[in-house]
């Protein structure tokens, strides 16, 4: 009987992992909470965690809104962020930020203006830096949190795992801050100038002064945006697109993989922010992953549409490699078929 029971146990326990390995597991109920990660009353976050992860600590993602640098509110991911925890069975975390905006910091149309994207960058890595404080508190893994975001969000943070160095803020982790494990950007603006000129033909030049604002002057202008750090003109620097293509020249290198997705549908903002930014990535830096979605399986219809699609979600779920859950499998059979041989010999 004894033996019959520890074979039942065992039967059952094997079932349990065979769920978690072959995804059949219940659905995950989701608990957010609201967190500050600076003083301004702007700095605040959306953390979603699975009532019951299948493992911890978990990986996240931490996500930024669209809104042309101008506006826009964490709330606008709140579907997304849910959908992400839940496909994943409550396997990966997801945290949605607001971020101070252009015009808060001082973002003007006139020339020269000033580049305000560089503090929303640094807003992102702050609020990174905060994850990794709280990474314990909330059972996350400091070595596998990424960055990513909607439209703006997404070129803060492309432009953020570029120039990991130039905005990263410091933890309190006794280990260190470990950098970014990778960018996910979805319907997002690489190439500044590229998108100036698209909103002049395509929209009439009516975002023209939001960009301004974000960016500064464009090259050229009489006085122009300079960035201080590197000389250049600041819609240079705050391009993603030219980083990669002048990463020899600049010195900058990312600091983990990137996924950039763009629906086919999207005219908003021109698909070939996207393909020319994931041809750029690709060529300049081989050794990191780079994928680029443009065909729909990612994302389908206008600007927002796919912030509710369950498909975004996925690709960004697939993109962030979980631990291997088939050697998890493979230890607690392990474990289970050594446990009676150890109890029989008492």
């Amino acid at each position: 009987m004894h033996f019959t029971a520890l074979r039942v146990s065992r039967f059952f326990l094997i079932l349990a992992l065979s769920i978690m390995v072959t995804g059949e597991a219940a659905a995950q109920s989701v608990s957010v909470d609201t967190l500050s990660y600076g003083s301004n009353g702007a700095q605040s976050l959306d953390l979603y965690t699975a009532d019951s992860p299948p493992f911890s600590p978990t990986p996240a993602v931490l996500l930024a809104h669209g809104g042309l640098w101008q506006g826009g509110d964490k709330s606008d991911l709140a579907t997304l962020c849910n959908n992400i925890v839940v496909e994943s069975e409550g396997a990966i975390a997801c945290a949605s930020m607001n971020y101070r905006l252009s015009q808060n910091l001082g973002g003007v149309c006139s020339a020269p203006g000033v580049d305000t994207y560089s503090d929303q960058a640094g807003d992102m890595a702050l609020a990174y830096a905060f994850l990794l404080n709280q990474a314990d508190s909330y059972s996350l893994e400091p070595t596998r949190l990424y960055v990513g975001g909607h439209s703006a969000g997404g070129h803060l943070s492309h432009e953020l795992n570029l120039r990991w160095d130039d905005f990263a803020q410091p933890c309190a982790l006794p280990s260190g801050c470990p950098p970014t494990a990778g960018a996910i950007g979805f319907e997002g603006i690489y190439d500044i100038e590229a998108w100036d000129a698209y909103d002049d033909t395509f929209w009439g030049g009516q975002f023209a002064c939001a960009t301004r604002r974000a960016f500064g002057a464009p090259p050229g202008a009489s006085p122009e945006c300079e960035d201080g750090d590197y000389g250049l003109p600041c819609w240079s620097v705050g391009s993603p697109t030219y980083l990669a293509l002048h990463k020899d020249d600049l010195g900058v290198a990312p600091a983990g993989n990137a996924l950039i997705i763009h629906s086919p549908g999207d005219n908003w903002v021109d698909i070939t922010e996207a393909t020319n930014f994931g041809a750029a990535m690709s060529a300049a830096f081989p050794d990191i992953e780079v994928v680029t979605s443009t065909d729909g399986s990612c994302a389908t219809g206008q600007h927002n549409d796919p912030l509710v699609q369950t498909a975004l979600a996925t690709c960004i779920v697939e993109f962030i490699p979980e631990p291997d859950r088939f050697w998890m499998l493979a230890a607690g059979v392990g474990f289970l078929m050594i446990a009676p041989r150890v109890r029989s010999r008492r």
